[in-house]
């Protein structure tokens, strides 16, 4: 370390007596700590995980991966407006102009619309900070077709993104095999050697980013038991054994199983040979999109589907992973055969009787179907807020469309990181919605990215106001020192089934400036945390 003295230190050791500067220090020491620990998803367990599907499948005409429009058209050589095969159409005002790709279509004052492609690597990286910035764990990153090989390869060089991306801002992905269109009688061999190449090769399992569970890395395969995919029981189940036992050690894995539950057809009452193929996987993930088109039926779902799920995989040792999505619209695919924003968000409280539903049934990790899918309208990313300022030319999706017209283009992502926090800490759930979609601007903006308590922490600052846990009937005392060491004012409180909540505010005056936080219990500490102050 340099013998040099910053200013700011300098007069810091001129003002404080030797008592305080060290616990500065120590106070200073313990910010560190905490802001890093916040700052990097813990990459060991799926559980309190709260994830994004992630499609990474938008290519555009000039990306460099030689694929043409791939998912934003369904025919023609360029996006005019009538061609499209995407409803939602999202917010692309953070996009430089080295990331979007000219089209046909125009906006309102004339120029030209330009879409993002996620060949380009600097899109994916805002997807991921973005997941950052709202407290979202990471993403399951979708493969799909036969072996995919060489480091430009498209697919490969999406992944390879989203590597960097989770790397960098401190969030976790798994590779996720979708076998939608894939060959039954090719489909093993395919799978396995690209696994084995993800991992000799692009050496996934060794980033630091990538989520592990019950000891090994984790993988996924999404499509069981859907009658319209080629895949037989006896393919699946021989995927998952090759995970479990087949391979050698460095490829073994723990398996989450994207299962069928739609209409009559559901995980826990199948037929054989599928019933028991699909308790091979360790975690169960049924796909709920669409299953439902109201709060109202969310709630019957839960009551029919999601309890008596999360009741059999406890019987059977299996971890849960529900899936929960914000509405559906898929209009453009079907050149506009089905309707327009079919199953319609409402402000988000669709979502938010979802998120109710799973975590107070006890749910302990979900899956957020999906961050980017705007060609089925259920993405959670920026989306356009108003159809004004989507292209002219053809229909577009838009948060305004259910009469919500001052919703911010980041609505859902916040939605995310409220789902995020009580996931963690199911004491704060709440069956209403804790932000209004008829006033959005009213959230203060420190609410919108407060910090989600780390797993452990028993005292959480939410504002004025400190949540703690505790035991049942546990009384506590929360100490509040001074940065010079002397204690400024002490907290009594007693639990209430677990939690206590203490208000500053209201228990005499306390003055701006930096505080050390103590919990104690007994007369011993259990926890230290750091306070700013400033009203």
């Amino acid at each position: 370390m340099s013998s040099k003295m910053s200013p700011a230190i300098r007069k810091m050791t001129t003002r404080f007596p030797r008592k305080a500067l060290t616990l500065a220090i120590v106070v200073l020491w313990i910010v560190g700590v905490k802001t890093n620990a916040q700052d990097t998803v813990d990459a060991t367990t799926l559980n309190c995980k709260y994830m994004f599907g992630y499609q990474g499948w938008q290519r555009a005409q000039g990306d460099g991966c030689n694929s043409g429009w791939q998912h934003w058209i369904r025919s023609g050589t360029t996006p005019t407006g009538t061609n499209m095969t995407v409803d939602l159409f999202p917010d692309l005002t953070e996009c430089g102009s080295n990331e979007l790709y000219a089209t046909s279509m125009h906006y309102s004052n004339g120029s030209v619309v330009g879409l993002y492609s996620t060949c380009n690597e600097t899109t994916i990286m805002r997807h991921f900070k973005w997941m950052k910035d709202y407290h979202v764990d990471g993403a399951w990153v979708q493969r799909f077709g036969p072996n995919h090989v060489g480091w430009t390869e498209s697919t490969n060089k999406t992944l390879l993104s989203c590597k960097k991306a989770a790397e960098t801002y401190g969030r976790v992905f798994v590779v996720m095999y979708d076998v939608s269109g894939a060959s039954n009688s090719t489909l093993f061999n395919n799978l396995t050697q690209d696994w084995m190449y993800l991992v000799d090769t692009f050496k996934v399992t060794q980033s630091p980013r990538y989520l592990y569970h019950k000891g090994k890395p984790l993988v996924s395969v999404w499509g069981f038991g859907f009658p319209d995919r080629s895949i037989t029981a006896a393919v699946a189940t021989q995927i998952v054994q090759w995970f479990h036992t087949g391979a050698a050690a460095k490829y073994q894995a723990t398996v989450m199983a994207g299962v069928i539950s739609s209409g009559d057809i559901n995980w826990r009452t199948i037929a054989e040979p599928w019933a028991s193929a699909i308790r091979t996987a360790d975690i169960i993930s049924p796909w709920f999109v669409g299953s439902f088109n109201t709060a109202a039926g969310a709630d019957g779902f839960n009551t029919n589907r999601i309890v008596p799920d999360l009741a059999e995989c406890k019987t059977l040792g299996k971890d849960y992973l529900p899936v929960i999505w914000p509405g559906f619209s898929w209009s453009n695919m079907h050149a506009g055969s089905t309707p327009q924003n079919q199953i319609p968000r409402l402000g988000g409280a669709l979502f938010w009787e979802q998120v109710y539903n799973c975590i107070s049934s006890g749910a302990t990790m979900l899956y957020n179907a999906m961050f980017d899918e705007i060609d089925e309208g259920t993405a959670m990313l920026k989306a356009c807020p108003k159809r004004s300022l989507a292209p002219n030319e053809g229909y577009w999706l838009t948060l305004d469309a259910d009469g919500y017209n001052n919703l911010p283009s980041d609505w859902y992502l916040r939605l995310a990181g409220c789902a995020k926090k009580v996931l963690c800490n199911p004491t704060l759930l709440t069956k209403t919605m804790p932000i209004d979609p008829n006033n959005p601007t009213s959230i203060r903006k420190e609410d919108r990215h407060s910090p989600v308590p780390l797993a452990g922490e028993r005292i959480y600052i939410r504002g004025g106001t400190l949540d703690l846990k505790l035991g049942p009937d546990e009384k506590a005392n929360v100490v509040l020192y001074k940065i010079d060491g002397r204690e400024q004012k002490v907290f009594e409180c007693r639990s209430r089934g677990g939690t206590a909540q203490v208000s500053l505010f209201t228990q005499g005056k306390i003055i701006n400036g930096v505080y050390l936080l103590q919990l104690k219990i007994d007369n011993s500490i259990v926890e230290n945390k750091i306070l700013a102050i400033t009203r």
